[in-house]
């Protein structure tokens, strides 16, 4: 009898470590994913030759941001359209620092050539409940 309770106990332990080890894991793996906050991180990248991309999106709520970014040249031109029904909707640009790229943190459309070459990002956001669907368009080129 107690050679069977202690199997039983030690089938328990057992038990016990691979679901904590397997709940330690879940929680490291959620932590990684949501680690810059934004539920869609997503590189844009351009098909050889071609020079825009559009983007289909959809934020579900006013706490959520979906971040976009893509790699320029020195001196190219970046025109950039959020085309969404909801007003609200709207986005900023920065550098890989941080550096605001327009004057203006709300955006919905923003031309204008970059300073370095590297990483931009995008960040789309939303002022107010209930799902907020959005196109985004971006075009680079020497000249727009």
């Amino acid at each position: 009898m107690n050679n069977y309770r202690n199997t039983i106990r030690k089938a328990a332990r057992t038990v016990f470590v691979a679901l904590s080890l397997g709940f330690i894991f879940l929680i490291g793996a959620a932590a990684a994913q949501a680690q810059d906050g934004y539920r869609v991180s997503k590189r844009i990248s351009f098909k050889k030759g071609e020079i825009s991309s559009s983007i289909k999106g959809s934020i579900s709520s006013r706490l959520e941001g979906h971040k976009y970014f893509f790699r320029v040249r020195k001196g190219q031109t970046v025109l950039i359209k959020l085309i969404s029904s909801r007003k609200d909707l709207t986005f900023y640009l920065m550098d890989e620092e941080g550096n605001s790229m327009a004057e203006e943190v709300e955006l919905r459309e923003w031309t204008g050539e970059l300073p370095e070459t590297g990483d931009y990002h995008l960040v789309i956001g939303s002022k107010h409940k209930g799902v907020a669907k959005y196109t985004l368009f971006i075009q680079i080129a020497s000249d727009i």
